[in-house]
């Protein structure tokens, strides 16, 4: 067995009392997490999905394997099983949601760019291919899938023209019987796209029925704008300034977002009307960010910070008055990434791939 990254659940309390608890999931090989979710309602049930890279002290490169490599626990972190995911050749992740015990569902693309959205009702033993009549276009990119539960999800990918509809939109379907139909939302209620904009694999956020995720500008990767739907994807509307590169909500109105203005400083924005106005927060002077977290049922932040990818230190911060001020939590030591929490008590995360 080859070594494996560490998965970290985090519990805290409103005074503060904070640690990291580490678990070593059994993985076929050295990978390090993509994305990593909670289900809806059930704190106890996580999945995450991960990927090969060859690591620098500045840089994460990935690597074509043959498969997709996912780890999840129905318990709160006691156990975990691990298995790969089928998504053709080469395949790049985009995300994973896990919706019970046994229902997950992901999403990714393959060497030819052809788009998956699979499901498996098994915990992860078999799975199967949902949306194959979406997605179809030359300029099509699925970036990311998440159901509510059992019967109500979306699907999210890049501007592609439709049947009818010459002009490429953002294409998003949603369905409310388990993914057996998709209808797709019309342009007419989705902001057009701007000049070279896509959307980023796995860059979103669910709170309640509101879907948020965030665009890009092709030709530089600055942030562009930050689309919601307030009605899980039936409408949407896109906020444009000042733009967010990582986002998180506490709910549909209380959210933070960051933009990276170099290796060592982070613009910090904070929204109380769900990402339509942003005011700007304290700039952190650490590093780069690996995880920036709101806390659900709280106004507590959390973010993780790093000036390499490979030596620690690795900082753990915690704000309790909305940004204005942070304290350092943990012991340096953990590159705790994609941290994502169910609760003002229980969240989780992943460390990406280390060195070796």
């Amino acid at each position: 067995m080859k070594s494996m990254p560490l998965f970290l659940i985090l519990i805290f309390s409103l005074h503060l009392n904070a640690q990291w608890q580490a678990y070593e999931p059994a993985l076929p090989e050295t990978v390090g997490v993509y994305d990593l979710r909670i289900a809806e309602g059930d704190e106890n049930v996580v999945a995450a999905v991960a990927m090969k890279y060859a690591v620098t002290a500045n840089s994460y490169n990935w690597q074509p394997t043959d498969r997709l490599i996912f780890t999840k626990t129905h318990d709160g972190g006691n156990t975990w099983q691990s298995g790969t995911i089928p998504m053709g050749v080469e395949p790049y992740a985009s995300n994973i949601c896990p919706v019970n015990a046994n229902l997950l569902w992901a999403s990714g693309t393959d060497i030819d760019y052809a788009s998956w959205v699979v499901r498996s009702t098994d915990g992860g033993q078999s799975w199967e291919r949902f949306l194959e009549n979406g997605f179809r276009d030359a300029n099509s990119y699925v970036n990311f899938v998440h159901f509510w539960d059992e019967q109500n999800g979306i699907a999210v990918g890049d501007p592609a023209k439709s049947s009818i509809e010459p002009v490429p939109f953002y294409e998003i379907y949603t369905t409310t019987d388990g993914g057996q139909h998709w209808a797709r939302t019309p342009s007419a209620n989705i902001p057009p796209q701007q000049l070279s904009e896509f959307g980023v694999a796995g860059r979103y956020f669910v709170a309640g029925n509101t879907v948020w995720f965030s665009t890009i500008n092709s030709a530089n990767f600055e942030g562009l704008r930050l689309f919601r739907s307030a009605d899980r994807g039936l409408h949407w509307t896109a906020s444009a300034s000042p733009a967010v590169e990582w986002f998180s909500f506490a709910d549909g109105l209380y959210g933070i977002g960051a933009e990276h203005v170099n290796s060592n400083a982070v613009n910090l924005r904070l929204t109380t009307d769900g990402g339509d106005s942003w005011t700007d927060l304290p700039a952190l002077q650490m590093g780069r960010i690996s995880s920036l977290a709101m806390v659900p049922g709280s106004r507590y932040i959390l973010a993780t910070m790093r000036t390499s990818n490979i030596a620690p230190p690795f900082k753990t911060i915690l704000s309790t008055d909305l940004g204005q001020s942070w304290q350092e939590i943990g012991d340096g030591s953990e590159l705790a990434c994609n941290a994502q929490f169910a609760s003002p008590t229980v969240g989780y995360a992943g460390e990406w791939q280390p060195a070796n």
